[in-house]
């Protein structure tokens, strides 16, 4: 599909500041476009015209925007951007000191919005905006409740503090970062607890993630196992017992004897599985 150059800039437009000139050098990153919100609208107007971009995180200029929707990449520009960035700065990087326990250390992002910049529409299921901000669980837990516009507004949040609580998540499509909730009805994601609060006319959201979630869990995972383990070993040690009662009443019987010995080796192998383990 061609690209409606106009009816681009008729879009973009209306995100800009007032009186702003669009060229191809123009900033439309949120260097210009204040908010985040504001940014996911523009390109929801975007896609629905049929220009779908599936990482303007990488765009920063008009001229970004037209290679992008035209097929030329912009990746390299924002690299030699980024390099002249890091050039600059690596100095003051490396001298930095981050104090406190560093094994306890947690990234921490937090972001508020006001509820009203979200857009109200006749179905949620099918508007650009929601459909590549939420997902379709996502989607169908804010229509439940009694002001959807509020539950969108505070998973959004929640998406926004996690991307700065880890920058690996930037440029990510939101509707991969999926809100979800435990059996207490608190909100996480991955190793993210996250929490969530809104007023009237404001979401707010903070994420933390949680370096020690991970290890935590294959420590629970490993204990389940070890009392598994034990579990079996005593079981055996019981028949152990019964069988060495009926090899003192028939000393002659050689089944009962083979049957000994064979348990003997499934418990030795169950302690050296459990030993292992432990020390793992």
């Amino acid at each position: 599909m061609k690209a409606d150059i106009n009816k681009i800039q008729q879009v973009v437009s209306k995100f800009l500041p007032s009186g702003t000139v669009l060229s191809e050098n123009t900033s439309i990153d949120n260097s210009v476009i204040q908010g985040s919100v504001k940014l996911h609208l523009m390109y929801g107007e975007l896609a629905d015209m049929g220009y779908k971009i599936d990482d303007f995180t990488v765009i920063s200029t008009f001229g970004d925007l037209l290679n992008t929707i035209n097929g030329i990449s912009t990746i390299t520009k924002s690299v030699k951007q980024s390099e002249s960035v890091n050039i600059g700065s690596a100095d003051a990087l490396n001298k930095q000191v981050i104090t406190g326990n560093i094994g306890d250390n947690l990234n921490v992002g937090i972001d508020i919005i006001k509820i009203v910049q979200l857009p109200v529409v006749d179905d949620y299921r099918e508007n650009s905006f929601y459909t590549e901000n939420f997902s379709q669980e996502e989607i169908s837990y804010c229509l439940l409740k009694s002001s959807p516009i509020h539950s969108f507004a505070g998973k959004f949040a929640a998406k926004e503090a996690i991307v700065k609580s880890d920058s690996s998540f930037k440029g990510k499509p939101f509707k991969d970062i999926q809100i979800k909730y435990n059996t207490f009805m608190q909100p996480y994601f991955g190793n993210f607890s996250l929490s969530i609060s809104h007023d009237e006319e404001y979401a707010v959201a903070i994420a933390i993630k949680n370096e020690n979630h991970l290890a935590g869990s294959k420590n629970d995972e490993i204990r389940a196992i070890q009392k598994n383990f034990e579990s079996k070993v005593n079981k055996k040690e019981i028949e152990l017992e019964k069988l060495i009662k009926k090899a003192g009443s028939k000393k002659n019987n050689i089944w009962v004897i083979i049957s000994l010995v064979l348990n003997i080796g499934i418990i030795a192998f169950l302690l050296y599985n459990y030993l292992i383990l432990k020390t793992k």
